[in-house]
């Protein structure tokens, strides 16, 4: 693996991480303190209590608009694959969208178990495909190796020079 590669991976799954953290892992922390006070709840079932309704969904969309302006700022390799990327990405908020119109007011038991899967099923694709965006970006050098690569091209040409006038 490349540089790059590995920088753009590293890159990729914090942005992923805090994305998760930031939109579901408050609700994690406080479905754990919930059940460390009742010793009949687990921490799993509170948490799921709370996504009853769909709530999962608002979340969707919200991790949706930061993943499209992950799209903007990790701009592809091609025109395709960015135009292929867009949509791969707006398909999941239209089926997200369709499936919170089914409970509008988020009451519990409102969707079928099928639907709450597909939400999450959703909600882990879009981070896959916010990954996928990072991953295949160009990568930009920072200051310090556009320097040193340019310190290495110049020397080569010393060297070469040198060599030749011998």
């Amino acid at each position: 693996m490349g540089k790059p590669l590995i920088r753009n991976l590293k890159d990729g799954f914090a942005e992923i991480f805090l994305s998760v953290a930031g939109s579901i892992g408050s609700v994690w922390l406080i479905s754990a303190l919930l059940a460390a006070n009742d010793t009949n709840l687990k921490t799993g079932a509170a948490f799921g209590r709370y996504f009853e309704g769909g709530q999962v969904g608002l979340t969707i969309l919200a991790v949706s608009g930061a993943a499209f302006g992950a799209l903007l700022r990790h701009p592809q390799k091609d025109k395709f694959g960015s135009v292929f990327m867009g949509l791969s990405l707006l398909m999941p908020i239209v089926a997200t969208s369709v499936i919170i119109g089914f409970n509008p007011g988020f009451g519990k038991g409102g969707l079928t178990d099928t639907s709450l899967t597909i939400l999450w099923i959703i909600y882990a694709f879009i981070h896959i495909l916010w990954l996928i965006f990072i991953v295949r970006s160009p990568t930009v050098p920072n200051a310090q190796e556009a320097g040193a690569e340019q310190e290495d091209r110049v020397s080569g040409i010393k060297q070469r020079a040198a060599n030749r006038a011998q």
